[in-house]
C-alpha cells in the first residue's frame, strides 16, 4: 500500500508544471514551514500533519477549498486558528508558485521576479567568471606485472605424519613447531 502511494505521489509531482517542482525541490518551501510553526506555535505533530496537508495541496491531491477543514480535523485546532494558518500559507508557500507559474507561462500580468542587490552582484560575477580549467588526467604509473613463476615449497618435514600429533613425535629435529629438548 505504501508503495501504491509513493508510485501516485511520483505521478503527480512528474505532471507538475516545472516552476511547481522546482519550488518542491528548492528548500524555500520548508524554510517557509520552519518560519510557520514557529510562528503559530503548534505541536510537532500537528504542525507535521498541517505541513503534509500542504504538500498534498500543492500535489493537487487535495483542492485548497478544502484545506482549512482538513486541517481542523486532523490537528484539533480551532477553525479560526486554521484559517489563519492557511491566510498565512497562501502568502507565504502558494503566492510565489503562483507568481513563478504566471512568469513561467508569460502571463500579461506577471511580476517581474524580485531579485535582491546581492544577488544581482552575485550573478554579474559568475557570468564573468572564466569557466574553471579542468587539467587533463596525468598518466599513472602502470602496476607490476604478476609474477609467472611459481613459489617453491621447502620440503615436508620427515618427522611429520599426519594423523600424528606433535606430542607424540620422538623426532623433533625438523618439526617447525617444536623446539628441540635442551
Amino acid at each position: 500500500m505504501a508503495d501504491d502511494i509513493k508510485k501516485v505521489l511520483e505521478e503527480r509531482f512528474n505532471s507538475l508544471p516545472d516552476a511547481v517542482q522546482k519550488a518542491i525541490l528548492s528548500g524555500h518551501i520548508q524554510e517557509k514551514f520552519q518560519e510557520l510553526a514557529r510562528k503559530h506555535q503548534l505541536h510537532v505533530d500537528a504542525w507535521q500533519q498541517v505541513e503534509n496537508k500542504i504538500m498534498l495541496t500543492v500535489l493537487g491531491v487535495i483542492q485548497p477549498e478544502e484545506l482549512v477543514d482538513k486541517i481542523v480535523n486532523e490537528t484539533n485546532v480551532g477553525a479560526e486558528k486554521a484559517a489563519t494558518i492557511v491566510s498565512d500559507i497562501a502568502l507565504s508557500v502558494f503566492k510565489p508558485i503562483r507568481e513563478e507559474l504566471e512568469r513561467e507561462l508569460g502571463h500579461p500580468q506577471a511580476r517581474e521576479e524580485v531579485i535582491s542587490d546581492i544577488e544581482k552582484v552575485r550573478q554579474e560575477v559568475l557570468s564573468q567568471a572564466p569557466a574553471p580549467q579542468v587539467a587533463a588526467p596525468v598518466p599513472a604509473t602502470p602496476p607490476n606485472p604478476l609474477p609467472t613463476e611459481k613459489v617453491a615449497r621447502a620440503p615436508a618435514s620427515g618427522a611429520y605424519k599426519p594423523g600424528e600429533t606433535s606430542v607424540e613425535r620422538a623426532d623433533v629435529h625438523d618439526d617447525p613447531y617444536r623446539e628441540p629438548p635442551l
